[in-house]
């Protein structure tokens, strides 16, 4: 049986910044291994990669998954660092479950959320949630470019001249 962790941030930027969301990542996954009882084996680490792909697209996250076996646990400290699509979330989720392989969410506990179905329930909620999130966030900029460029102001590619 062997523990891994999963940690993302989505721009190169945040992987390199002393604040660093991949050492609290880090952190929360060790707490939630230590909560179940477990050791952690590896961590595998994206940086500058997405959350809107899916898992199983990313560079490193595509190679855990197929690296995952009967009796693994994969641990991510949060719901959306590992998925911003619900049916992406639940389809990944149902397919660990059918290999025997744990996924552990640390913000919502020590439990894996492929083996209790309240767990599992919370899961599917919060993957909605996090799909929504996403959204909006991609709203918000698209009003904000708007906006911006309604303003006269620059909003990407080529500076103009002057």
């Amino acid at each position: 049986m062997t523990v891994f962790g999963y940690t993302r941030v989505s721009t190169v930027e945040q992987a390199a910044d002393d604040r660093t969301s991949l050492m609290t990542q880090r952190r929360k996954i060790a707490a939630a291994a230590e909560l179940a009882g477990l050791a952690i084996d590896e961590i595998v680490e994206e940086a500058g990669v997405s959350g809107s792909m899916p898992l199983a697209e990313r560079p490193s996250g595509g190679t855990l998954l197929a690296r995952l076996r009967k009796g693994d646990t994969l641990i991510v400290a949060k719901l959306d660092c590992a998925f911003r699509n619900a049916a992406d979330a639940l389809a990944t989720a149902e397919q660990l479950k059918t290999e025997k392989i744990d996924l552990v969410v640390a913000d919502m506990g020590s439990e894996p959320v492929t083996q209790n179905g309240v767990s599992h329930m919370f899961f599917g909620m919060l993957a909605l949630v996090a799909e929504f999130e996403r959204e909006r966030i991609r709203e918000r900029l698209a009003d904000g470019r708007g906006a911006k460029k309604a303003a006269g102001g620059h909003i990407g590619g080529q500076t103009p001249f002057g």
